[in-house]
């Protein structure tokens, strides 16, 4: 009864070849997680960021929007921004930083001849500090300038100038309310004066006023605070002197005080230095390429402007009845990383709009040609069925698969043990027992190839996805790509 048995050759390969690849799963789980590591460590690239205007009407619109930008790319990328504004403005920063310096000799001077009871001296030094920080950027120094105005004051009240003092110290409140006054500064005297300061701001009443600015559009900081961008009417600001600041990457900078009275127009011209006008060029390049949905040449010159490795760019265009926000992000050799589009009825929506366009440009990651060559041609936004998708389809088809073998292997085997307990008599019942185990196993074969090709093509579709094209980003272990053909496999052996 047993030899028949014994001689009948029942395909016992699935449960070999499951031992003898035991490995290969964890090899391509382990090959996706090290190149997803690999991302999450390497240092953040260098990124310029610009929102730029389809047409004049929206040049506000892209003004205000560029600081959300920013904040948009900083919570969807971990890239390094670097500011146009401080390329543009460099050596007008350089100058500012010089005269920083110079006002604090200044100071110290002052309270020196304060000290030696020379308030007149002191006056001097004082007013010349004083002009010295307003020709610097006090966007986030305000308190600097009024800390030298409050010591001004104290020179201006030794003096017999009590009123020139109460006017410095409401110029002082007026900007800062909340101003913290140095304890050396609080004599008894200063207290009274402070009073008297503090009784006459009391007084006013808040006003509005509108603010422009030539010859473009440049954000707004009313007293070391961001308040918007021009064209813009600035409410609840008390009546007096303020400082006004206005930024432009394009256009320049512009300080000045300003007295302030209600419903007044205020109208401030921005000096544009020569790499500003540079700037302007690149950037209309940019927007006529964003438009034409060629960005790649465009970008890779302001890429190149700047010395950073990719743009980010966002247009704004006004349509017929709302808005369209046009988004890429464009390394510096040209390649169109990632390309949205998007509409929108309502202004208000914009910011949200931005918020969504941004986190799908920092998800997407288009593939290089393949052999690492730049691919500068817009693409349509991906679908559902993009090779990401394709990716976690075929990992999920191949893992299925595997289980699907295993079970059928298991069954053979188990089918054709059962097989050798059935007497030779019933030759039949033995040769159909035989049969069905050398199906099953069949079947697990080629369910076990299909499983090892869909996750092995679901795994190099992913990695492909991450953001590795060509040879330029092979995975360290499991699989080599090269030519975007997988060539070495790890795991066993059929």
């Amino acid at each position: 009864m047993g030899s028949r048995v014994r001689d009948a050759k029942v395909d016992r390969g699935p449960m070999r070849f499951a031992k003898g690849n035991r490995g290969l799963l964890v090899s391509l789980t382990t090959t996706l997680f090290l190149a997803v590591s690999q991302d999450a460590a390497a240092a953040p690239s260098e990124s310029l960021a610009v929102v730029v205007a389809l047409d004049g009407e929206t040049e506000p619109i892209a003004t205000a929007l560029w600081p959300e930008l920013l904040r948009e790319i900083g919570r969807h990328s971990n890239t390094k921004l670097v500011f146009a504004e401080e390329k543009v403005l460099s050596s007008t920063y350089q100058e500012m930083a010089r005269r920083r310096d110079e006002a604090e000799q200044e100071l110290e001077l002052g309270r020196a001849a304060i000290g030696s009871l020379d308030f007149a001296t002191a006056e001097l030094h004082l007013s010349r500090a004083i002009s010295l920080l307003e020709r610097s950027d006090l966007r986030e120094n305000v308190e600097d300038v009024l800390h030298v105005m409050a010591w001004r004051a104290s020179a201006f009240f030794y003096l017999g100038m009590v009123r020139q003092a109460v006017e410095e110290l409401v110029q002082v409140l007026g900007v800062r309310p909340s101003f913290t006054f140095d304890p050396n500064w609080l004599t008894p005297e200063m207290e009274g004066l402070l009073l008297e300061a503090q009784e006459k701001l009391r007084l006013l009443q808040p006003v509005s006023i509108e603010l422009q600015s030539s010859p473009g559009s440049a954000h707004i900081w009313v007293n070391g605070e961001l308040r918007g961008s021009t064209p813009r009417e600035i409410e609840d600001i008390l009546p007096g002197l303020h400082l006004f600041t206005l930024v432009s990457p394009v256009h320049g900078f512009a300080q000045e005080w300003v007295r302030v009275a209600p419903g007044e127009t205020i109208r401030l011209r921005l000096e544009q230095p020569a790499e500003g006008a540079r700037l302007r060029s690149l950037l209309d390049a940019v927007a006529s390429g964003l438009a034409a949905r060629h960005p790649s040449q465009s970008a890779a010159a302001l890429a190149r402007w700047g010395g950073v490795e990719s743009v980010w760019i966002v247009a704004v265009q006004r349509l017929v009845g709302g808005y369209k926000l046009v988004g890429a992000r464009v390394a510096a050799d040209g390649h169109v990383e990632a390309f949205d589009e998007r509409e929108t009825a309502d202004l208000v929506a914009l910011r949200a709009l931005l918020s969504a366009q941004v986190s799908s440009l920092s998800e997407r990651s288009r593939a290089r040609g393949p052999d690492g060559e730049a691919l500068t041609e817009v693409f349509r936004p991906r679908g559902l069925l993009d090779s990401r998708a394709w990716g976690f389809i075929s990992l999920g088809a191949g893992l299925g698969a595997g289980a699907i073998a295993g079970t059928l292997g298991w069954s053979a085997s188990s089918q054709a043990s059962e097989a050798q307990g059935i007497p030779q008599l019933r030759s039949e019942e033995f040769e159909s027992a035989v049969l069905s185990a050398k199906r099953k196993a069949g079947a697990a074969n080629i369910l076990y190839a299909a499983s090892v090709t869909g996750i092995g093509l679901g795994t190099w579709l992913l990695l492909r996805d991450s953001g590795g094209g060509g040879t330029s980003r092979a995975p360290a272990v499991g699989a080599a790509v090269t030519d975007e053909r997988v060539l070495v496999f790890l795991g066993g052996s059929f």
